[in-house]
């Protein structure tokens, strides 16, 4: 037993030397080797897996692997059988993987305890409102409606006017909606209907849903902005047909279909065909500034503007509908 206890104290001290086979004599290892335990070291040597290999004048081979051999640490190695004091980091065992549910920020060594995988955001496919079915897509981890809201012959909106004229319009303070007229004279059933500022206490948007806020447009321009140049978004958004030459940028990638809709001034006007669309937003500035979000047949950009509360006629600025809510 004595000599096995002194044939460690030996080999540890080799070990935490370095010492090769030209340096034994250096240190008097050998000579205590051979008094002590009656055998001399022959030499050692690195193996290829990081082992150290003592090889003994009896021609036994003692081999030693050297890493933290606490399993209470991060730097643990099974392998190693001789401490070389590495131990730093105590470990926390958990899931370390955050596309699981079981996922724990401050785990550093998985304990295989990740089981149950989050789902990906989903949508439904449409939803039904006001005697209508919209499409819904995906974007980041928000449901947008695909297409405009549409007023016309809706059901179960009661307390919305429909002011198609340019007087009733310009004069209205009741909750009001129109149709964007084409040059022809025609209407675009696509366009949905363009609303003014005090339609929105008419509970536009279906049930769990809502009409989305500054801080909503700016959740999808921040996601956009992570897949791609935030430059482009107003060219994603778009559709690649019904808007006047040159559509900059316009791809609808998104799938969100966003149609030359149009836009109605305060006394009663309305844009260029093919030119603009304009998005209500349930943000107020000022008071009562008028917000919204644009897209344009010049530019690829998604462009955040407000009218000023200063001009309450503002609020009867005709302006299309898209609902949100959270992807589940």
């Amino acid at each position: 037993m004595l000599k096995l206890s002194w044939t460690f104290l030996f080999l540890t001290l080799l070990v935490f030397s370095s010492i090769a086979q030209d340096d034994c004599s250096v240190f008097g290892i050998q000579q205590l080797a051979q008094e002590y335990l009656q055998l001399d070291i022959d030499s050692v040597e690195l193996g290829e897996l990081g082992e150290h290999r003592f090889f003994l004048s009896n021609g036994q081979e003692v081999v030693y692997f050297l890493g933290c051999t606490d399993p209470d640490f991060v730097e643990f190695s099974p392998a190693a059988t001789l401490n070389d004091g590495t131990c730093a980091t105590p470990a926390i065992p958990g899931c370390t993987n955050s596309a699981y549910i079981e996922f724990l920020p401050s785990a550093n060594v998985d304990d295989g305890s990740c089981a149950s995988l989050n789902p990906d955001p989903t949508c439904v496919d449409s939803v039904s409102h006001w005697g209508r079915w919209y499409d819904v897509v995906l974007l980041g981890e928000q449901c947008w409606f695909a297409e405009n809201l549409n007023a016309v012959d809706c059901e179960g909106c009661d307390g919305l006017y429909d002011f198609q004229d340019s007087t009733a319009w310009r004069w209205t303070n009741e909750p009001a909606f129109c149709r964007y007229p084409l040059d022809n004279g025609d209407f675009n059933d696509e366009f949905g209907t363009l609303f003014n500022w005090y339609a929105r206490s008419a509970g536009l948007c279906p049930a769990g849903w809502w009409l989305p806020s500054a801080n909503d447009f700016n959740e999808l321009a921040g996601w956009y902005s992570t897949q791609a140049n935030s430059q482009t978004l107003g060219g994603a958004l778009k559709t690649v047909e019904g808007w006047v030459s040159p559509n900059v940028g316009a791809m609808n990638s998104l799938g969100f279909d966003g149609l030359p809709s149009g836009f109605r001034s305060k006394e009663g006007e309305f844009s260029p065909e093919g030119t603009v669309a304009y998005f209500h937003t349930s943000t107020t500035y000022g008071g009562g500034g008028v917000g919204s979000w644009r897209l344009t047949s010049g530019s690829a950009a998604f462009i955040a503007q407000s009218f000023s509360s200063a001009v309450v006629e503002n609020r009867r600025m005709g302006m299309a509908v898209r609902c949100v809510r959270n992807a589940e």
